[in-house]
């Protein structure tokens, strides 16, 4: 036993044994030790001031922590049973606790769902406990945090605050006290209530469930609530809210709102069980959103005169109306932004209504109780129109209406299909209303942005009347700002976005971001991750929106979220509409891609076998381009399986051409070059064509260059032999011959120069269209050539590329560059994962591209199974998320 555990010893005998097997656990000012209670007969913690730390305010403050504890009797709380000094030695005694701490725990991965729930229950009940006795812990942390048989034990409360029944303060104010990476904002500045504990505890929670560690104290909007359940969120954003007005105002009232998302109503459950898991997460938004209510409220008609059942067949028509349009909500009862109230009277045959909003009463309409609905309809023209134009509490952001009546219903109609996502019916709904009315300016723009989800070409510049000066200025400033990033090339696009949610509430402006991102964002050095949070704003701000929860689904599943993909996947078929074509293609496509993104494969065929059966897919005309999307979602299994499914087709050429290029993708992303050069053979034979054979060639000559060993005797003669310092064919596209002299600059030692040269090309989307492994060789040299700079970041950058899911149309015909970035994109993440290795980077990044490339070249040649096993070694010693 050691010099100062023998003097402890002396100091708590002949009661307590202190056992000097077990490692002492030490923090600043004090250590604890286990020992044996005698009397007892039962394991006890002692906790000791260090000698050289106890000055007379240091004796003061552990005295407070024991008294502290004596007065916080609680099962969460660790107990405290005696308190003493001897000998210059300062102790208390408390409960053995025979667990881990929530540090240890987190060291090998993020905690389950119910784990998560049972910790916030105890660790928030302790705090709860602690802030109704006057007490703030001041450092909430996971090793201040243990865990018993499944119970949150919370301890140290040695630099815990609190006030006498006299209101005087107990502790001494100073240096900083509390952990930094835990810390509330405000406590830097010692300004500590209840608030900094919810904040503390928020990362806490945030840790265990994501198991990422919090790293954005200075700007908590950039934080990864990727795979976080959105009625989980909302709760934890609060909590973790930068300025403590913002917060829950102390534990209890956290802990009542996350174990209310957690647990739902009973009501709530029914209707889960009744509409499926995505509806849950819709309800919960409402729910927990319903203080803010953004949208039309519509209270109760006031009877004057006649039936009161007339009143409401009037509300619930009126209700009706207002139900589904883009740009607000609309619910029965009060506050909300807009409050709208009304008295009718029925006198003989007449009926009379009018309404009032907050500026006023509308004016008074009229009709024969027969004809109740012209008043109904008369009565939502004049709200709707009144709050366009004049008394607008939700905001200036509603676009203008067509001026006439006819054009204003034709518009609004149009609104509510494509909220509901019936992108199909939306635009022919668009379609006519700029036909009856020129003045729709919304519908020119609404058409461009549906045909572009469509994959339809674009309306000719001409139509787009809206780009007009005199007619864009009539929008509101946030829709200027996207109808402008509409129009700018990348990455300008995004920093137009960018600038457009700065108004926080305009879910249009996170969508379209998110959508940017998604789609072309890791072209420009954004992981496409980084969409998630976008997507999920938007649905969390208007739950109703059908295009944000299939958007959420898609890049769900791309990410590997399976539940969070499950639930915004049920949520999309219950708001939107199957029998819509482009919708009813969509479902089926997720479908298709959560089948083989999750699922055992001969399931995931079978499920794939029925989808494509269905009459919506069948008569979809894009159908040959099903298989060569499957690798946007990380799927080239699935591309495969449904490739050599369509190339067995017996009537359509497409089918066969398209899907046998798409299963020699395929086969390369799984790292099985044998089967990609005897598919690619099939190909070229079954469709002897010049870009056919190109593209055979090329994909033969790039894995050769930039894969060593992978394929023998490659194809010789294309461009791509100059990178490997062969003689190429002349004359060249003249951006493959920009990428060319950045890499001669690079072969003569000058890596900065070839980067420098290559970045135009880099940044040029329709440039690198030149060629169809232009982009991909362009991407993985420039990686390289960043890497070998110890430009590590740019490098990590670049090598996300692949992520993309760009797409001009359909891609049914010849091979495309999206198709040759997929093939090598898990190439693309085994080389990530060795340069963050390298660098000692984000275990995040490290383990989501190993535990990729362990997926998908686990079945791979001898080369990339051995690979696949390196990778799952390195995913397990990073203790990556099982």
């Amino acid at each position: 036993m050691n010099p100062f555990l023998e003097r402890l010893q002396q100091a708590v005998g002949p009661r307590y044994h202190i056992d000097p097997e077990v490692d002492v656990a030490s923090g600043g000012m004090g250590m604890v030790v286990r020992a044996h209670d005698t009397q007892l007969d039962c394991p006890i913690a002692i906790k000791v001031l260090r000698p050289e730390q106890a000055t007379a305010a240091a004796v003061q403050r552990f005295l407070r922590e024991a008294q502290i504890l004596a007065n916080l009797p609680h099962p969460n709380i660790v107990p405290i049973r005696d308190y003493g000094s001897r000998h210059g030695i300062y102790f208390y005694i408390m409960q053995w606790l025979d667990g881990e701490t929530l540090a240890q725990r987190l060291a090998r991965g993020r905690l389950s769902m119910r784990e998560t729930r049972q910790l916030a229950d105890g660790l928030l009940e302790a705090l709860a406990a602690a802030h109704h006795h006057g007490v703030i812990h001041r450092d909430v942390k996971p090793s201040n945090v243990f865990l018993v048989d499944g119970r949150a034990v919370l301890t140290d409360f040695g630099v815990a605050t609190a006030r006498s029944r006299s209101g005087e303060k107990l502790t001494e104010p100073g240096a900083l006290i509390g952990t930094r990476e835990y810390m509330a904002p405000e406590q830097i500045a010692g300004d500590v209530t209840p608030r900094s504990d919810v904040y503390s505890a928020g990362i806490v929670l945030y840790e265990a469930l994501t198991g990422r560690e919090w790293r954005v104290v200075d700007a908590p909007e950039r934080a990864d609530w990727s795979g976080v359940l959105p009625t989980l969120r909302v709760v934890l954003q609060k909590a973790v809210a930068w300025a403590p007005a913002d917060r829950w105002a102390d534990a209890g009232e956290f802990r009542k709102a996350l174990l209310a998302a957690f647990d739902p109503a009973p009501w709530l459950k029914r209707a889960a069980w009744s509409v499926g898991i995505g509806s849950l997460a819709v309800l919960g938004w409402i729910i927990l959103a319903a203080h803010r209510s953004p949208g039309i409220c519509l209270g109760d008609f006031k009877v004057l005169a006649g039936p009161p059942a007339v009143a409401d067949s009037v509300q619930r028509w009126m209700l009706g109306k207002l139900t589904g349009f883009t740009d607000f909500q609309v619910r029965t009862g009060s506050g909300c932004s807009l409050d709208v109230a009304g008295w009718l009277s029925v006198v003989g045959e007449s009926l009379h209504l009018q309404t009032r909003l907050p500026s006023g009463p509308l004016p008074l309409v009229a009709a024969t109780t027969n004809d109740w609905s012209r008043v109904a309809e008369a009565a939502v023209d004049q709200i709707v129109t009144r709050l366009w134009y004049e008394d607008n509490p939700l905001g200036q952001t509603f676009p203008p209406l067509p001026v006439t009546a006819q054009g204003k219903l034709a518009e609004l109609k149009a609104e509510r299909l494509q909220a509901a996502g019936r992108w199909t019916e939306a635009l022919a709904a668009y379609l006519e209303a700029e036909a009856i009315d020129t003045t729709c300016w919304l519908c020119a723009w609404r058409i461009t942005d549906v045909q572009r989800w469509l994959g339809q070409p674009l309306v000719a510049v001409e139509s787009r009347s809206y780009l007009a000066p005199a007619h864009l200025k009539t929008f509101p400033s946030q829709y200027q700002s996207l109808i402008h990033a509409g129009v700018v090339p990348m990455p300008e696009r995004l920093d137009t976005l960018q600038r457009a949610v700065r108004d926080r509430s305009f879910f249009l402006a996170w969508f379209h971001l998110g959508d940017e991102l998604f789609h072309r964002g890791p072209i420009y050095g954004h992981a496409r991750r980084e969409a998630v949070e976008k997507f999920e704003r938007t649905v969390h701000l208007r739950p109703d929106y059908a295009p944000g929860w299939e958007h959420l689904a898609y890049i769900r599943i791309a990410e590997g979220d399976s539940a969070g993909a499950l639930a915004a996947l049920d949520t999309f078929k219950r708001l939107g509409d199957s029998t819509d074509a482009m919708s009813g293609v969509l479902q089926a496509f997720h479908e298709v891609g959560f089948a083989w993104r999750f699922l055992a494969p001969a399931f995931a065929a079978r499920v794939t076998q029925q989808v494509v059966e269905r009459p919506v897919v069948q008569r979809f005309p894009g159908l040959a381009a099903g298989p060569r999307l499957l690798p946007t979602v990380d799927a080239p299994a699935g591309a495969v399986w449904l490739g050599n499914h369509f190339a067995g087709s017996a009537g359509s050429t497409e089918l066969r051409r398209s899907g046998l290029i798409a299963a020699t993708a395929g086969w390369l992303a799984l790292g099985r070059v044998d089967s990609m050069q005897a598919t690619a053979a099939r190909l070229r034979a079954a469709f002897p064509e010049p870009a056919i054979a190109r593209f055979v060639a090329q994909l033969s000559a790039a894995v050769a260059i930039f894969d060593p060993g992978a394929i023998v005797d490659p194809i010789r003669g294309t461009w791509l032999d100059a990178l490997a310092g062969r003689r190429a064919p002349p004359a060249p596209p003249g951006p493959v011959r920009r990428l060319l002299s950045a890499d001669s600059l690079a072969r003569a030692g000058d890596l900065r120069g070839a980067l420098a040269a290559s970045a135009p090309l880099a940044g040029d989307s329709a440039a690198q269209d030149a060629d169809v492994f232009l982009r991909t060789a362009l991407f993985l040299r420039r990686a390289e050539w960043a890497g070998n700079a110890d430009s590590v970041e740019l490098a990590r950058r670049i090598l996300h590329w692949h992520e993309q899911s760009s797409l001009e149309g359909w891609p049914t015909g010849d091979p495309q560059p999206n198709d040759v970035d997929w093939a090598f994109g898990t190439l693309a993440r085994w080389r990530l994962a060795r340069l963050l290795d390298r660098a000692g980077a984000s275990d995040r990044e490290r383990c989501d591209a190993y535990g990729n490339v362990a997926r998908l070249w686990r079945g791979g040649d001898a080369l990339h199974a051995a690979r696949a096993d390196t990778a799952a070694t390195r995913y397990r010693e990073l203790k990556c998320p099982a």
